[in-house]
């Protein structure tokens, strides 16, 4: 079965948790909600998590680059590539979690 793979990330400003009692968890949660929407047979979601910091946004960077990898080095990419390039045709496709 061909799956698709998805980065998922949540964003927030770690200055305002202290402020805003309740925000940091009510984001983590819209998080996890989007995850289990997207989660089907067939789709692969790497979710790095709530990205805060811009230490957390370079670990993330780490952590779906790192995933890339593993799948091009197992060959597995069922994405089409562009005419004479080795280049996905298609990019991860990135949700923004956001509150409303």
């Amino acid at each position: 079965m061909t799956s698709l793979k998805t980065g998922l990330f949540g964003i927030g400003l770690d200055v305002y948790w202290p402020q805003f009692p309740g925000l940091k968890e009510r984001l983590e949660s819209y998080l996890q909600r989007v995850q289990n929407r997207l989660e089907h047979p067939g789709v692969v979601v790497v979710n790095p998590g709530l990205i805060d910091t811009p230490e957390r946004a370079f670990e993330a960077g780490h952590a779906l680059r790192a995933e890339k990898r593993r799948r091009e080095h197992r060959n597995t990419d069922p994405r089409p590539t562009n005419t004479g390039s080795s280049r996905p045709a298609l990019p991860w496709m990135c949700v923004v979690n956001r509150s409303d």
